[in-house]
């Protein structure tokens, strides 16, 4: 039984405001092939938890992890199925078509498909999602460990994420915390969430 699909929309306007900045800041060298092991498909599933004790004093460590997350006391409220496709079109560049489908209040699946590109300028990663509702700007670095770090940080309204992911032969993982709406961003977050995917044949 199809879902209900939920169409992408554009902000041509602010896209191509974004585009226009970064495209006049050449890549650095480093970043070469930073996006190479993503390339493929994968498909896995994104869980969304949320902290029973509600937000508590002081902010969680930057160097999340799976055992850092799994010592909260998370419930689970909501997982969603995904695909996600990735294709380079050049050594700093990858393009990515993203479906997400989950199950609405009443139990009716819903299925959202929308583009995305990751791209490098300067020294700073972008990764720009062009969801049905919103346009998502992340921008990010490379840790030590070698994880792509994102983050996002808008006031109006609040929109404040940061999480880490990683793609190293057929496992491509993403852990990370976010702050919406009414939430204080300095207390703990209240959302967290995983992404678990494997590539396909």
């Amino acid at each position: 039984m199809s879902g209900e699909v939920v169409e992408p929309t554009k902000d041509l306007e602010n896209k191509a405001e974004i585009e226009q900045q970064m495209d006049s800041v050449r890549p650095e060298e480093k970043y070469r092939n930073v996006y190479e092991s993503l390339v493929g498909e994968w498909r896995g599933e994104f869980v969304v938890y949320e902290d029973t004790r509600g937000q508590i004093r002081g902010r969680p460590v930057r160097a999340i992890s799976e055992d850092y997350i799994n010592d909260l006391p998370l419930k689970e409220v909501n997982r969603i199925q995904v695909m996600h496709r990735y294709t380079a079109t050049d050594d700093f560049t990858v393009v990515a078509e993203i479906e997400d489908r989950w199950l609405d209040e009443k139990g009716k699946e819903v299925l959202s498909a929308y583009p995305a590109e990751n791209n490098v300028r300067g020294d700073e990663l972008f990764c720009i999602v062009d969801k049905p509702e919103e346009k998502v700007v992340h921008k990010g670095f490379i840790d030590d460990e070698g994880y792509i770090i994102w983050s996002r940080d808008e006031e109006l309204p609040l929109r404040k994420e940061y999480f880490k992911e990683k793609a190293v032969g057929n496992t491509y993982s993403i852990i990370g915390y976010g702050y919406y709406g009414d939430d204080n961003p300095n207390l703990s977050p209240k959302l967290w969430f995983k992404g678990s995917y494997t590539k396909a044949d």
